[in-house]
């Protein structure tokens, strides 16, 4: 990809960042309107059975750890791919829990569920499809999609692209002895002289800046 390309690459990661963003606010949005509403399951036999407003407050906690961290988390490199690990393990493990929950609580919870904790009830659903769909992209994308469309969808598309573009300017000939994208730190720009540099390597030439 040539840096004139970066642009549209960047437009083309707004429809999944969109679709991303919007599910991660419907789930916090529906999460605290549920669990404002129906705080009371906590005194119910419900609660002491299948522990729904744990398993619902945790879903909150977590997803929105998850939207900072797609602000705040530095593009490519180890973190990222750290940070897409550790949300395939949670959404996993929240995902398991509440279909486990739902399959094991007694038809009493569940007609209570149904009929005096409708929202609790819904979110709690929504939590179980919410994480088994993310877990599976985020998957899909480490795995397959993010190398193969050239672009990191796990992280706002402004920092992709900056690293695009930072891969796209390190990518080498190795007749010239240019280091290829894989053979340079995550840490490419010089902080003083705000040039693209290479890290040390044992192949090609070292220390080569350009404007």
């Amino acid at each position: 990809m040539k840096l004139h390309e970066v642009g549209k690459m960047k437009l083309s990661q707004y429809i999944p960042a969109t679709i991303c963003l919007g599910t991660h606010l419907t789930i916090i949005v529906v999460g605290i309107v549920a669990i404002h509403s129906d705080w009371n399951i906590k005194n119910t036999s419900c609660e002491v059975e299948a522990h729904i407003l744990k398993f619902c407050l945790c879903n909150l906690v977590f997803t929105a750890l998850v939207l900072i961290s797609y602000f705040s988390f530095p593009a490519g490199g180890e973190v990222a791919r750290a940070r897409a690990v550790v949300m395939m393990i949670f959404h996993f493990g929240l995902a398991t829990w509440g279909l486990l929950a739902r399959w094991n609580v007694g038809a009493s919870c569940k007609l209570e569920m149904r009929h005096h904790y409708e929202i609790m009830n819904l979110f709690q659903r929504l939590c179980i499809m919410y994480n088994y769909v993310l877990m599976t992209c985020t998957i899909l994308h480490e795995m397959y999609l993010g190398q193969q469309l050239g672009a990191d969808f796990t992280l706002l598309p402004a920092k992709a692209q900056s690293l695009a573009a930072i891969e796209d300017a390190n990518s080498g000939d190795p007749e010239t002895g240019w280091l290829s994208p894989a053979q340079y730190s995550s840490s490419a720009v010089d902080a003083t002289t705000g040039k693209i540099k290479y890290a040390p390597c044992s192949r090609g030439r070292l220390g080569k800046t350009f404007e």
